[in-house]
């Protein structure tokens, strides 16, 4: 199976010298706050949750690369490890090893 298409995967990475999960599929709550009188909406990138997909808030540290391209593109957040403490992996890096 492609690694793009399996939610989380197992890998060693030679870097950091030890094995981590890697979600490939998260649930996103992202903070929005709508104004009804001059219509607005405003995003809270700080505030917005992320956490491993199908659990109920399991933190994630680790992401893969199409993931966070998609959150880029789809609810314009980057610096996930800034403001999220969330480090993104290329999974098709040659330090990462699926296990």
């Amino acid at each position: 199976m492609s690694l793009r298409h399996q939610e989380v995967v197992e890998v060693h990475h030679e870097e950091k010298d030890e094995d981590i999960e890697v979600w490939n599929f998260l649930n996103v709550n992202p903070a929005y706050q709508f104004r009804g009188g001059n219509p607005t909406m405003e995003t809270f990138h700080e505030e917005t949750d992320i956490y491993a997909g199908g659990t109920r808030g399991k933190p994630v540290e680790y992401i893969s690369e199409w993931v966070a391209d998609e959150l880029w593109h789809e609810l314009g957040l980057d610096n996930l490890e800034e403001m999220h403490g969330i480090e993104v992996i290329d999974l098709e890096s040659d330090t990462v090893q699926p296990l």
